[in-house]
């Protein structure tokens, strides 16, 4: 199976990791593990490492000043989708998105890209808003949980490898998301 994910980060040589770069990393390795040809595309001026034989395609965009993270989200994830036709060939079958700013450009890929039309789009999310604390008072916070729970509604599933991520996403947004307990059975699932 071709499968393409979208995140806004990956891990980068001399650069300390982050749980969402460790998280992307493993599941596209994983995934690659299981047989299935892994391409990731992030926002980067340059290509980051290929681990494992996963495809990483770093997408150039400038970086401009947005009133908001959310409209920095729309906006720079439209300009990823729109350059990766440059960098990326052939049908995939999946979408892997991560966190809320991968689904934005996961759905934006699968219904402007003909590569990734009529594929199915997964979300993994690490956590919410209001996992975080009270969304209300940040306005960052409050800008990224008004959008959050629409976004990870549109996907054909939501994962998550902690309950309590599950539970937010029900009780919080309305989504209907499966907890799952490792990275490597996430990988299973998805790639089911």
């Amino acid at each position: 199976m071709r499968i393409i994910g979208f995140s806004w980060e990956y891990p980068r040589i001399g650069l300390q990791l982050t749980d969402l770069q460790y998280l992307v990393l493993s599941l596209s390795s994983v995934l690659r593990a299981l047989g299935h040809d892994v391409t990731i595309v992030v926002p980067g001026n340059a290509n980051p490492p290929n681990y494992s034989g996963v495809k990483v395609i770093g997408i150039n965009i400038p970086i401009k000043d947005y009133p908001n993270v959310v409209s920095y989200g729309l906006s720079s994830s439209m300009q990823v989708v729109a350059n990766m036709r440059y960098s990326v060939d052939g049908k995939f079958d999946e979408i892997v998105c991560f966190e809320w700013g991968g689904c934005i450009m996961g759905l934006l890929a699968k219904s402007t890209q003909p590569c990734c039309m009529g594929s199915s789009i997964n979300c993994v999310v690490l956590s919410t808003e209001y996992e975080r604390g009270d969304p209300w008072n940040d306005v960052m916070a409050s800008s990224i949980a008004s959008i959050e729970g629409w976004i990870f509604r549109q996907c054909d599933g939501v994962y998550a490898v902690r309950q309590g991520t599950v539970d937010n996403l029900k009780n919080k947004y309305n989504v209907k998301a499966t907890y799952v307990p490792s990275i490597e059975e996430l990988g299973r699932v998805i790639a089911e």
